[in-house]
């Protein structure tokens, strides 16, 4: 009987560790920031084992912005180092900084603040995951 619930409970123990892995690898593909006034931004998240890279694009007060992002996960949560290209930044904008993301449970919304690294400006932050429809081949 011991070695039943032994098993079982390495069993479940080996369900959440796999449930975590798989989560943590869902993120790689192509989101837009919700809270981002351009429509047609984008983001393209992807892991490269255990760090998160991210680069963004958008049009901001006329002016194209690029930036990019490197960090951890530490489920459920991503902690990503954020810079925007010198010659992207609007005026008033600080180019480094910090978000703070949870992940959805279902995998489709990237959520969380974003910090400016001299704390002077913070606000929330999201991502929707882009669902690429494949065109029809007849």
């Amino acid at each position: 009987m011991k070695t039943l619930y032994g098993a079982l409970i390495l069993t479940i123990f080996s369900w959440i560790q796999i449930a975590a892995f798989v989560l943590a690898a869902d993120i790689s593909g192509l989101w837009t920031k919700t809270t981002n006034a351009d429509p047609n931004n984008i983001t393209i998240f992807f892991r490269e084992k255990e760090t998160v890279r991210a680069i963004g694009f958008s049009t901001s007060q006329g002016k194209k912005t690029v930036w990019h992002a490197t960090g951890q996960i530490k489920e459920p949560r991503m902690q990503l180092s954020y810079h925007y290209s010198v010659d992207a930044i609007l005026p008033g904008w600080e180019a480094d900084g910090i978000m703070e993301l949870s992940i959805s449970d279902d995998g489709n919304i990237i959520s969380g603040v974003a910090i400016s690294i001299s704390g002077n400006w913070s606000g929330k932050i999201e991502f929707k995951r882009v669902q690429i429809v494949s065109p029809k081949i007849e």
